[in-house]
């Protein structure tokens, strides 16, 4: 919610609840947002340099954990803003590329086939940063 907005500007800080997988340091996030056409359109936020768990500072985070999370944008994009680049309600995703899905698959096939969820939601992220 608004209120979990710790800082809303580069670094940004933010309390979040992971709702799908799990979350690790120096991962690159995007705010998952669309045009006004409905078309995908990714806003690059930058890397997770910080998690928070209970008062401590953590390497990973998984399925309902609330923590709060630290983004360092690390393209020279300085402005980026909760409010003002993405909205507060846009959900936070991993940015995935054809080179890390073959690492999934190549390091962490067993560990995905474990997971009901794993598969369909890597590829509606597939869908969604349109890779091939």
């Amino acid at each position: 919610t608004k209120q979990h907005i710790i800082h809303k500007k580069n670094p940004l800080i933010l309390g979040v609840k992971i709702t799908r997988g799990t979350l690790a340091m120096n991962v690159p996030i995007c705010a998952k947002a669309y045009d006004k056409f409905g078309n995908a359109e990714p806003v690059y936020l930058g890397k997770i340099s910080s998690i928070r768990l209970q008062d401590r500072d953590v390497d990973h985070a998984g399925l309902n954990d609330i923590i709060s999370i630290k983004i360092v944008n690390d393209n020279g994009q300085s402005n980026i803003e909760c409010g003002a680049s993405f909205k507060w309600t846009d959900p936070l995703i991993s940015q995935i590329s054809r080179d890390s899905l073959d690492i999934i698959k190549e390091h962490f096939r067993n560990e995905a086939q474990k997971d009901s969820d794993t598969g369909p939601h890597l590829m509606q992220l597939k869908k969604y940063f349109n890779i091939i």
